[in-house]
């Protein structure tokens, strides 16, 4: 795909670190951080969500890694829409 939407969600309300987006040109030999997500609790404080729109020209995969060095993410529902 040349275009992806990344939408993420966890129930780790009470923190405010975030997650890396990582990608590999390679076939997974090397990764690189091109973005992060900073999650935003919702209005009920049941969970916190985020999105973001990336090019992937030219990457053969895309991995999400939690960048907290203190805290678990629990329930964590990420999905990768794209288009050619």
């Amino acid at each position: 795909m040349k275009t992806c939407n990344i939408l993420y969600q966890d129930t780790a309300t009470s923190s405010y670190d975030s997650v890396d987006i990582e990608v590999s040109g390679n076939s997974g030999t090397d990764y690189h951080v091109i973005s992060q997500l900073y999650p935003s609790n919702n209005a009920a404080g049941t969970l916190r969500f985020s999105y973001l729109t990336i090019d992937l020209s030219g990457l053969t995969l895309l991995r999400i890694r939690n960048a907290s060095s203190t805290d678990n993410f629990t329930n964590v529902k990420c999905s990768v829409y794209g288009a050619a």
